[in-house]
């Protein structure tokens, strides 16, 4: 009989083509856990999980766990792990099983697993259909959001930093208060403190992508309907009578929100304005948000608009096309390995 998922798990669905995996991971890192939480990513094979471990986009300080490491090295890594010397922990399924470890707030599976029973049987099924069927086998339901946005990154990033300051003493701090004084006096008190707070969080400048795919040089735009639409056909109807075929060419990896009440799709960063002041008498409204709303449906193209799923344990999940996440409640303890032995593995096309 197929196990079923835990109901305290709000399960997350991120779409993600599997080339922009270590960013997205790096971003869902930096917003769901932190710099101080402690996450472990799930990777199928110990090539991944090295990989995984030095990419430069994962900031903390990562350790690997799989087959070809000694199992007295292992031992040191999950005792470093626990007690907090390192914040990330890199590991093949297979390695992690039996894990024991309290206060874990982070999972990320960066790839469906192999094995079927581990996270209900593989079916075969492909794009959508996948993601449907994890969440009847599982009894799970998967809320579809977008990658972490500029401002989401943005308010860990801050919090991040605001963090670090109860860490400086007193003492520190009147060596740098002539320099303090003059700054404010030249840019200004909030502009100053600003400044600052972008330095240490390293977030000196940001380049506009896609809330889809987070891919760069791209803007993500909704076309909301006040009315329920059937499919997306609906909205590329409007798009044609109400632009340009040179306009409408620039659009891509177009998405249905939840409920039907419209769309979302990308458009080249310069193109967005120009979609903007060309959008007029129609009833449908044409905006770029801050936030991806909930999705019904990816766009169905193959390689990046599929999606796998997995079942976790008393937390929040985010499933990435090419790899979940999942936010687990402080004390997880002996629900890790069950996190591992409840996986659901479905294929995905990396072309």
């Amino acid at each position: 009989m197929t196990q079923k998922a835990a109901t305290t798990v709000e399960h997350l669905a991120i779409q993600c083509h599997w080339s922009q995996r270590p960013t997205v991971i790096g971003d869902v890192l930096q917003v769901y856990s932190g710099s101080e939480g402690r996450a472990i990513i799930f990777c199928e094979t110990k090539k991944n999980v090295t990989e995984m471990a030095m990419n430069p986009h994962i900031k903390q300080n990562a350790q690997c766990l799989h087959g070809d490491i000694a199992q007295s090295q292992r031992e040191i890594t999950l005792k470093g792990f626990r007690e907090g010397s390192f914040k990330v922990l890199v590991a093949t399924n297979v390695a992690a099983r039996g894990l024991d470890i309290p206060e874990v707030d982070l999972v990320i599976q960066s790839s469906p697993p192999q094995d079927v029973e581990s996270y209900i049987h593989r079916s075969g099924r492909t794009e959508r259909g996948q993601l449907r069927y994890v969440e009847q086998k599982a009894g799970i339901t998967f809320k579809r959001v977008g990658v972490p946005s500029t401002m989401d990154l943005v308010k860990s990033k801050s919090m991040d930093a605001i963090r670090s300051l109860a860490s400086v003493s007193y003492a520190a701090v009147d060596f740098f208060r002539p320099s303090a004084q003059r700054l404010i006096e030249e840019k200004g008190a909030v502009y100053a403190l600003a400044a600052a707070l972008a330095h240490i969080s390293g977030a000196s400048s940001f380049e506009p992508r896609s809330l889809i795919t987070s891919d760069k040089g791209f803007v993500t735009m909704t076309l909301e309907s006040l009315e329920e639409i059937q499919d997306v056909s609906c909205a590329w109807k409007e798009l044609n009578r109400k632009l340009s075929s040179n306009a409408v060419s620039q659009i891509t990896r177009m998405c249905l929100l939840k409920g039907n009440m419209g769309v979302c799709f990308d458009v080249p960063t310069t193109e967005s304005e120009r979609l903007q002041a060309a959008w007029h008498d129609s009833d449908w409204i044409l905006s770029v948000p801050a936030k991806l709303p909930e999705i019904e449906e990816y766009y169905d193209r193959g390689v990046a608009g599929q999606v796998a799923g997995w079942a976790g344990q008393a937390g929040q999940v985010v499933d990435l096309a090419a790899g979940q996440v999942d936010k687990v409640d402080k004390g997880v303890d002996q629900e890790v390995d069950k996190m591992v032995e409840d996986e659901v593995g479905i294929e995905i096309d990396q072309e």
